[in-house]
Parts: structure tokens; C-alpha cells; sequence
């Protein structure tokens, strides 16, 4: 049987390989990038720590950190659990002992193979990994991922091994409020990567909905709500925001039960906005947007409501805002009205645009994570056709561009963090920072932890002429 540590051993050999330029050279640079790999590519520009940091990068030394992953260095409170403030003008992530930190987490961390063909053969787990409790993986995981700089685990993670061996890392909790109301409905279907909704409608106007969310957050966080561990909760995961929700509504059958109050809200709110006599096509793109914010006002305000009567001692992360729902400003403030921290799912872009970011800032003044983003490389082998995600030619390109899209993080002051997508990869698509058989993509990898070792040297710099706003928490 391998030695307990054997992974950790086998990490830091792949890294010392690692093909990366050393810390201080330039590591800028343009890559050809496909959206999909039927598409034709594209030249981008990757910005790399060490373009930010100039000679100044060969000089950081990853900083002093507390077990939760906060900084030593620096002290702004503790209350035992985690929670958010601003400090300077900067929104940071607050450890249970008061140590700021940025959030660099990672969703999927789990033993199990994900993806392919269902008839597809899935390897079988290293025997040490196979035991039912998981210790032994676990306790290997937080070594590697500590040595990578990741100081989180996101959604979908396998916790109770991690509990049980005693060996930690701050993770979420992966709710499901609307999801499950919805399939007890018989309103939601089964979609890649998220519950799909009859006619894209969160049945959130539903009589029985407020008292299912609290009966739901009781026992979702009955053994939750003490663990100093926990950061908090990600009540849904991608619920449909279509723009054209308004018109959608209003031509709900009012004979199904299940959606029929959505129909009757959308009426009586249109009739008060616009007034009685008013027809479905009379209703403006404004009309729209502002029937979008009434519908996750009430999702946020239900929800959000219904955890912190059970749980006031975690943060209410949100429901991972993604297509269409982080570009429409009322769906925005409807998070960060209720929210302590608004989650964004971002695909599509080769870095998080000046536009939305400005938006997010002008619309909502409450922080925010990005919850899902990933990179995949063309030179795994792998089909690399499903799902979202850009798709470079090598691994240390997937380094590169996962330097350039968290620094670019890093400029707003209103993110605590990102969750990467994800822990390994599945058997068709090169998404994750480790390989199916737990070896990490060595130049991938070796970017990642350069960049996490960096991030507050980085954050110092960006910081260093900004005015001081105050602050404050929640």
C-alpha cells in the first residue's frame, strides 16, 4: 500500500516539473481559444501575476495564514463563524478567528467519476481512497490543496469524509430550495447542470412556498449551524431567468395548478404598474425587467429569510445567477437586497467584462463570488465537447488564463472569491485542476498556486493609492 502521504509526494514532484517560467519572467501572453471545438479560434491575451507584480513577483513569499485560511497579518474581528465586511474600500471574507481572505475554493471535490457515456466503464478508486468514510482521501486532499493555495471546497463537494477525518477545509452547503418545491410540483426536469422549470417558472408565488422554505431550511441546517466550517449557503443552483419572463407568465394556462399563481401575480402586478386595462403586449421591455426583480425579490427575501431564522450564524450565498441573470440589473439588486454575498456562475467570457462589473457595483452594494468558471485544454485528450467553458491548446495556457481571469477578479474590490470548476476531471471533458486518477495537471496547477500565493501581494499593489471608503459587515 502506498504511504499515507503518497499524493502529496507525487504533487510536488509534477510541480517542480512544472513548465512555467520562473516567478518574476514574463509569463503574458497571446493564446489561440476556442469557445467550443467546432468553432474556429480566436487570439486572446492572457496577463499572468508577474506582468502585475513585475520584479517585485521573484520576491513574494505565500503569507502566514490561519487554519481557515485567513491572513495572519491582519485582524478585523472574530465572531466564531464566517462572515463578510468591507475594509478600506475592499470587501473581504472574514474567518471565524477575524482574518480576511479571498475565497479561492474548489466545487467538486469528490471520489466519485463524473461524466461520459452512462455504459462508460468507470475506473475504480485507489484502494486507500475506497474506504467508506474516506479519511485517508481526504486528509491527502487538504495536504495537496493546501499546497496549491486553495483554501476552500464549493458546491457539491463530498464533505463528511473531511468532517470525520478531522481534516478540514471551510466549505458550502449545496441547497436545493426551489429545485425540490419545484419536483414536488412536478414543475422541474432534469437538465445538465441544473433542474429545468415548466415554461422557465420558479413556482415562488405558490401558496405553499413560504412555508416549505421554512420547514426545508430547518432541517437543511440542523447539523449545520454550529460548525465553525461552514461559509455558508448556496440555496439553488442556475434557475431559469429568460427576459422575456413577463410575457412568458402572462400566458401561463390558468388551469395548472401548479403555476397558476404565478399567472394571477404577474396580472395584478402588471394591472397596479400599468393599470387596468392593460394587454400582455401593451407591457414594455422595462415592464420586463422590472417583473424579473419582482420574481427573485420574493425567491431572495423567502429563502434568505427562512436560513437566517434557522441558522443566523452562516452566510446566505444566493442561487449562482447565470445566462441572462447576471446582465439584467434587477435580478442583481434582488440578490444583494437579501443576500450577504450575490454568487455569479460566469461562462462565456474571456474575462469578467468592465461592463458587468461596473453594474454589479452601481446596482448592489453587497460583495460578490464567482461561483463557477472553467478552463479546459485540448491537449488532455479529451472530447472536450460538453458543457460551458473556453478551450485553450495546452495546460500551461489553462494556467495562464486562469491567472488572467482571477486577477482581473482581484481588481474589484467587491470580490471575495471564486469557486473553479472543478476538483477533477470527467471522463470526456478537461475541466478540472487534477486528472481522473487524482494527479494534478502539473502547469495548470503550478499557475494556480503562483497566482494564489500572490493574490494579496497582487490585492496591496491594486490597493495601495485607493481611497479609504470605511467600512463595514455583515
Amino acid at each position: 500500500m502506498p504511504p499515507p502521504r503518497a499524493l502529496l509526494i507525487l504533487v510536488s514532484g509534477l510541480l517542480a516539473a512544472a513548465c512555467l517560467p520562473a516567478a518574476g519572467g514574463p509569463v503574458s501572453a497571446t493564446i489561440e481559444a476556442r469557445r467550443k471545438p467546432d468553432r474556429p479560434a480566436k487570439t486572446y491575451v492572457a496577463v499572468g501575476v508577474a506582468d502585475l507584480l513585475g520584479d517585485a513577483a521573484a520576491a513574494v513569499e505565500p503569507p502566514a495564514l490561519s487554519p481557515y485560511g485567513g491572513l495572519m497579518s491582519r485582524q478585523l474581528g472574530a465572531t466564531g463563524c464566517f462572515r463578510v465586511a468591507r475594509d478600506g474600500g475592499r470587501w473581504w471574507l472574514i474567518d471565524p478567528d477575524g482574518h480576511p481572505l479571498i475565497r479561492m475554493a474548489l466545487n467538486s471535490v469528490y471520489r466519485r467519476v463524473t461524466g461520459g457515456d452512462p455504459d462508460t466503464p468507470r475506473p475504480d478508486l485507489p484502494p486507500r481512497y475506497a474506504d467508506t468514510e474516506g479519511r485517508v482521501w481526504a486528509a491527502e486532499t487538504v495536504d495537496v490543496l493546501r499546497q496549491l493555495g486553495f483554501n476552500g471546497l464549493g458546491r457539491w463537494s463530498e464533505h463528511d469524509p473531511f468532517t470525520a477525518g478531522g481534516s478540514r477545509l471551510p466549505y458550502t452547503s449545496s441547497l436545493g430550495f426551489m429545485a425540490d418545491f419545484g419536483a414536488q410540483l412536478g414543475v422541474t426536469y432534469a437538465k445538465y447542470g441544473h433542474a429545468g422549470y415548466r415554461d422557465k417558472n420558479i413556482p415562488v408565488f405558490h401558496p405553499d412556498f413560504p412555508a416549505f422554505c421554512d420547514d426545508y431550511a430547518r432541517r437543511a441546517v440542523a447539523e449545520l449551524k454550529d460548525d465553525p466550517w461552514l461559509v455558508g449557503h448556496y440555496t439553488d443552483n442556475e434557475m431559469p431567468i429568460p427576459r422575456k419572463l413577463l410575457a412568458i407568465t402572462l400566458g401561463l394556462d390558468p388551469a395548472d395548478d401548479a403555476l397558476k399563481y404565478n399567472r394571477a401575480e404577474a396580472w395584478r402586478w402588471l394591472r397596479a404598474r400599468r393599470g387596468d386595462d392593460v394587454r400582455a403586449q401593451d407591457a414594455s421591455t422595462q415592464d420586463g425587467e422590472a417583473w424579473i426583480g419582482h420574481v427573485y425579490h420574493r425567491y431572495y427575501e423567502l429563502t434568505a429569510g427562512a436560513l437566517r431564522k434557522h441558522d443566523p450564524n452562516h452566510l446566505v450565498l444566493g442561487s449562482r445567477l447565470h445566462g441572462a441573470g447576471p446582465k439584467i440589473p434587477s435580478a442583481v439588486a434582488a440578490a444583494g437586497a437579501h443576500l450577504d454575498v450575490v454568487s455569479i456562475n460566469t461562462y462565456g467570457y474571456w474575462q469578467p467584462p468592465d461592463d458587468l462589473l461596473t453594474m454589479w457595483a452601481a446596482t448592489t452594494d453587497r460583495p460578490f463570488v464567482i461561483s463557477e468558471f472553467c478552463i479546459k485544454g485540448a491537449d488532455s485528450d479529451l472530447d472536450n465537447t460538453d458543457g460551458a467553458g473556453w478551450i485553450v491548446p495546452t495546460q500551461r495556457d489553462r494556467g495562464l488564463w486562469y491567472q488572467n481571469f482571477t486577477l482581473k477578479l482581484l481588481e474589484s474590490r467587491q470580490c471575495v472569491g471564486w469557486d473553479y470548476f472543478k476538483y477533477r476531471d470527467d471522463l470526456d471533458v478537461n475541466k478540472g485542476v487534477f486528472t481522473v486518477d487524482f494527479k494534478p495537471h502539473a502547469d495548470f496547477a503550478a499557475a494556480a498556486r503562483e497566482l494564489h500565493e500572490s493574490a494579496y501581494a497582487v490585492i496591496e499593489r491594486l490597493d495601495r493609492t485607493a481611497p479609504d471608503r470605511g467600512g463595514e459587515s455583515r
